[in-house]
């Protein structure tokens, strides 16, 4: 048997594919263990609220990610090179250090650049409020057992 699971936003996605008809013939059952059900809510809240700079770490660790896979330039080639120039200025050691006084939108910063370059909306919100619907709909329809862990002390989900 197979099973999906996802963590954090992965877990969405676990959520979504296993609400699919193809999902529910594939899995036989799955877990999402601190996704950000409302996305939105939760981006807020880490670029606006959350003391630790979790959306700094994060951004910083997917821009990282691309560069030791060697991604960076592939992904340079759709976006431009300018889009990384932007993002390197961005998450440099002085606004990791300061952000308990300025809070900067690091993830909103990468979705905007890349994420919505990718899926077509125009703005970050516009794909988190589309991630919301989404994760909606799918919750209704997943049809195998599917087990969703959440956390009351959950620093970065809301």
């Amino acid at each position: 048997p197979i099973y999906v699971m996802g963590f954090s936003v992965g877990g969405n996605i676990a959520v979504a594919a296993a609400a699919h008809p193809r999902g529910t013939a594939v899995f036989k059952a799955g877990a999402a263990i601190s996704a950000p059900f409302d996305l939105e809510k939760a981006m807020g809240f880490l670029e606006k609220d959350q003391w630790f700079p979790y959306s700094f770490v994060n951004t910083r660790g997917i821009v990282d990610e691309y560069l030791l896979t060697g991604s960076r330039d592939i992904l340079a080639n759709e976006v431009g090179s300018a889009t990384f120039q932007m993002l390197d200025s961005l998450l440099r050691l002085r606004n990791l250090i300061i952000h308990p006084f300025v809070r900067r939108p690091y993830g909103s910063t990468w979705h905007e650049n890349v994420t919505c370059r990718f899926t077509g909306h125009e703005t970050p919100q516009h794909y988190y409020t589309s991630v919301v619907e989404l994760v909606k709909r799918a919750v209704a329809e997943v049809q195998i057992p599917f087990l969703c862990m959440l956390s009351d002390d959950d620093s970065v989900t809301p």
